[in-house]
């Protein structure tokens, strides 16, 4: 089966993909829901749509299978009743807010943890395996998700398959950005002949994360990956930020330390929720001190052993404190 299933022509204009038959055949949706899956394909409500690129397939998978755990399948009769009582009842019913309440968490033992673990696993790569076969996992996709480490690093299908379903979102818009490559050429960070490339991956959509343009670019850039890190956290912490200190003019630091501690809205947590934690980095740039607060995730390395790093969308915004304070200067 290929990756992708053709587009029936017509005069007027092409009559989007349905991928309804393929999710139907491939097992992934379980026999008892097909008319639910029928229901998706044809209605015209948005939040229950199937949708018609697989992006939108593999979110719409997601939220099947949440709503599977929770056994959550409203016929449309009641969807629709749904719809009309929250139409009729909007101006004249005021719903106060919920009140508060303190959560407490419980963590599981070591060993179910592990078990629990294991069984996610086996799904997820049951999960991929099958969207292969059914035809719902294009080549780059494929060779994306074949590390065994990188398919570690989720803790269930659904989260595999939100991941997959916003990079997917990513790739379209890269291909639909005509400003991108032109703001390139003028920065002057990409040659001639890496354009023509960056122009057809970007069009297939073979770029799935913005982070796949930098080997295009003739700039100063560096990537940075866990594994080539150490595996005690301290160490790990002052090697990265070193790293991009480096790549800034005059950004070498001291004092440089850190704490993890748990968000305050994780306090009430048994267990101590090694699963919701943050550091607090501090340093000094040039006499002057700066803090951050920063997420803490934890990973799985190429040995399977247990690893925490920081979140990739936050953890340099401290140099950007550094840079917003010399651009502050600079103003006045």
């Amino acid at each position: 089966m290929t990756a992708h299933p053709t587009q029936i022509e017509s005069n007027a204009s092409a009559i989007p993909v349905s991928y309804a038959t393929a999710l139907s055949t491939s097992g992934l949706v379980a026999p008892q829901h097909k008319p639910w899956l029928n229901f998706c394909d044809t209605t015209r409500l948005k939040d229950f749509q199937l949708g018609h690129t697989l992006p939108q397939v593999w979110a719409w998978l997601a939220d099947y299978y949440e709503r599977a755990n929770s056994n959550n399948f409203p016929t449309p009769q009641e969807i629709y009743s749904r719809k009309a009582t929250r139409i009729a009842l909007a101006d004249t019913l005021i719903v106060p807010p919920p009140k508060l309440s303190t959560i407490t968490f419980t963590q599981p033992s070591k060993k179910e943890a592990q078990q629990q673990q294991e069984r996610s696993q086996l799904s997820i790569a049951h999960l991929v395996k099958t969207l292969r076969e059914a035809g719902l996992l294009p080549k780059p996709w494929d060779i994306l998700l074949q590390p065994a480490p990188l398919l570690r690093r989720f803790s269930d299908r659904e989260s595999l398959l939100l991941a997959m379903a916003g990079l997917g979102q990513e790739a379209h818009a890269m291909a639909h950005d005509s400003t991108l490559i032109p703001g390139l050429v003028r920065a002057g960070v990409i040659l001639p002949a890496q354009t023509m490339e960056l122009q057809h991956a970007m069009a297939v959509e073979q770029l799935l994360d913005p982070v796949d343009i930098l080997p295009y670019l003739t700039s100063r850039t560096q990537l940075f990956s866990r594994d080539t890190y150490p595996d005690a956290l301290g160490a790990y912490l002052q090697g990265i930020y070193k790293d991009v200190a480096h790549m800034l003019p005059n950004m070498a630091f001291t004092d440089f330390h850190y704490k993890v501690e748990v968000p305050p809205e994780f306090k009430p947590c048994r267990g101590g929720c090694p699963d919701n934690r943050d550091i607090i980095v501090t340093l000094r740039v040039q006499g002057k001190r700066y803090k951050q607060r920063c997420q803490l995730w934890e990973d799985t390395g190429l040995n399977g052993q247990r690893l925490y790093s920081v979140n990739q969308d936050e953890f340099y915004e401290i140099f950007n404190q550094v840079l917003a304070d010399r651009a502050s200067l600079t103003a006045w």
